[in-house]
């Protein structure tokens, strides 16, 4: 092919000389860099002009299909990288153009799903061979950063899609595949994730604030460190995925799924948690401070140091939970079960224990001050602590031999 020369350039003779299939390779590499950076409007019109939109905007559109390339696609092609530092080195003839534009199409309708907001719904050419290996390395690589504000990737296939830095905010992600893809960084808030599939997908520092993740599935996701305040995440699955750090201020969790989920140090202020299957997750130190966690299942979690106060954890179940230090302060713990739970040093100055269960319990250096524990089941607890000043005892079950039988107590 004659159609590409190399300029002279005497002051770098040295400079290796490129073949055409390598600078095509090289071009096409570039192309794709240029329009990851275009709003996402002008990203579809170009793909649209290279003959993969589904519907033909005209029968002119339908014919871009083919082979011949209009001319004035390739003039576009021309003018968008013609000023570019990385077209110093060639000058090129119109010929050239038609493969470089052939292996953006067939770029894009390989990768487009990582890249383009219409690309679940492109229709590639019959019979389209395999994109070339070192082509599509170099291709994916490109997509940390791009900008997909408010893109329409409903149903998109991105799994493994390196995304990293990447603009999503608003953007709506219904039902889209993100399977072990990276979002490290990513900008994702108020973005459409419902029933999205999120496994094992990288979301470390990302900001996800207000964005719907409703009966989204990241299970074994990494979200250290990132922000969900005011998120969705009715229904959601986080089964084993690390939140360590996270921030989920007023997020909504109702009927989540964080089994098994790290929570260490997480921020949970005001969340909402009602009937969410937290069992064996981790939770020390964590802040939950007004969150509901009515009827939630926390079997077996770690709860060390967390501050808890004004919770309200109504008929949850904290059998064998770990709450040694925990702060209680004013939680309503009402009907709650605390069967062999740890509560060692744990503060449940004015905490509300009606009708709760810590048979078996260990209350060892707790504080129960002005506690209500009208009608508590106390059975085999353990404590050393003298009588709590200020506590309701009506009724109790069970009577701990550190503390004086006081009228109304019976022992179980």
């Amino acid at each position: 092919m004659k159609a590409a020369r190399r300029r002279a350039a005497p002051e770098n003779p040295d400079h290796r000389r490129v073949d055409d299939d390598d600078m095509i390779r090289t071009l096409t590499i570039n192309l794709v860099r240029t329009i990851v950076g275009l709003p996402w409007p002008q990203q579809f019109e170009l793909v649209r002009r290279l003959g993969l939109s589904p519907v033909p905007a005209s029968p002119e559109a339908d014919a871009e299909t083919g082979d011949d390339l209009p001319a004035d696609l390739l003039t576009l092609l021309a003018t968008m990288v013609r000023d570019a530092p990385w077209m110093r080195d060639y000058t090129l003839g119109p010929l050239i153009w038609r493969p470089i534009a052939k292996a953006l199409r067939l770029a894009l309708v390989q990768l487009a799903g990582c890249y383009f907001p219409e690309a679940a719904r492109l229709r590639p050419p019959e019979d389209i061979p395999d994109l070339d290996p070192s082509l599509e390395i170099a291709v994916r690589r490109l997509l940390a950063g791009a900008n997909l504000t408010g893109a329409d990737l409903a149903h998109a296939d991105l799994s493994g899609a390196d995304l990293t830095d990447a603009y999503l905010s608003g953007a709506d992600l219904t039902d889209a595949d993100l399977t072990s893809a990276d979002l490290i960084g990513a900008y994702l808030s108020n973005a459409n994730l419902t029933r999205a599939s999120l496994c094992d997908t990288g979301l470390r520092n990302a900001d996800l604030t207000g964005a719907n993740l409703t009966g989204a599935d990241l299970t074994g996701a990494n979200l250290v460190r990132a922000d969900l305040s005011g998120a969705h995440l009715i229904d959601a699955h986080l089964t084993g995925a690390d939140l360590t750090d996270a921030h989920l201020v007023r997020a909504d969790l109702t009927s989540a799924g964080l089994i098994d989920a790290d929570l260490i140090g997480t921020v949970l202020i005001d969340a909402d948690l009602t009937g969410a299957k937290l069992a064996r997750a981790d939770l020390s130190g964590a802040d939950l401070s007004g969150v509901k966690l009515i009827g939630a299942d926390l079997t077996g979690v770690k709860l060390i140091y967390a501050n808890l106060t004004g919770a309200d954890l109504t008929g949850a179940d904290l059998t064998r939970a770990d709450l040694t230090s925990a702060d209680l302060t004013g939680a309503d713990l009402t009907g709650v079960n605390l069967t062999s739970a740890d509560l060692t040093g744990a503060d449940l100055t004015r905490a509300d224990l009606t009708r709760a269960d810590l048979t078996r319990a260990d209350l060892t250096r707790a504080n129960l001050t002005s506690a209500d524990l009208t009608r508590a089941k106390l059975t085999d607890i353990r404590t050393l602590s003298p009588r709590p000043k200020g506590a309701i005892l009506a009724n109790v079950i069970g009577l701990p031999t550190s503390w004086t039988k006081q009228d109304g107590w019976r022992s179980g």
